[in-house]
């Protein structure tokens, strides 16, 4: 007589591949400009390019603001952050002056939230 073969047990899924992605974690497709983005421009441009101040004609206080650009020049390019002037200035460490690097993580947030169209949301 044989023995049926039993069928290998399947596995439950690893608890990383149940976990949401962390908080502050960009997921292409899903970055918000008001929860993902403007707080990092809070946090580290505003000071230079906010309401009050704007170097270079700049302000990142505001979406509308953010895509006015520079003295008219669009610093974001929707659909291409590598052609993004605001992207190559962070990636490039020149931004934000006197204060410490982003971290990559930081931006590819926001390269995520300018491939994804830079939307109003």
């Amino acid at each position: 007589t044989e023995i049926a073969a039993e069928a290998p047990p399947t596995e439950a899924p690893t608890e990383a591949a149940t976990k949401a992605p962390a908080e502050g974690a960009a997921v292409p497709g899903t970055v918000s400009f008001s929860q993902d983005v403007l707080p990092i421009f809070n946090e580290s441009c505003t000071q230079c390019h906010g309401a009050t101040r704007q170097r270079a004609g700049l302000a990142l206080h505001t979406y509308t603001a953010v895509m006015a650009g520079a003295d008219g020049e669009m610093v974001i390019i929707p659909n291409d952050a590598a052609s993004s002037k605001l992207v190559q200035m962070v990636t490039s460490g020149e931004m934000p002056k006197d204060d410490p690097r982003l971290s990559e993580a930081t931006i590819q947030i926001i390269r995520d939230w300018i491939d994804q169209g830079a939307p109003d949301n």
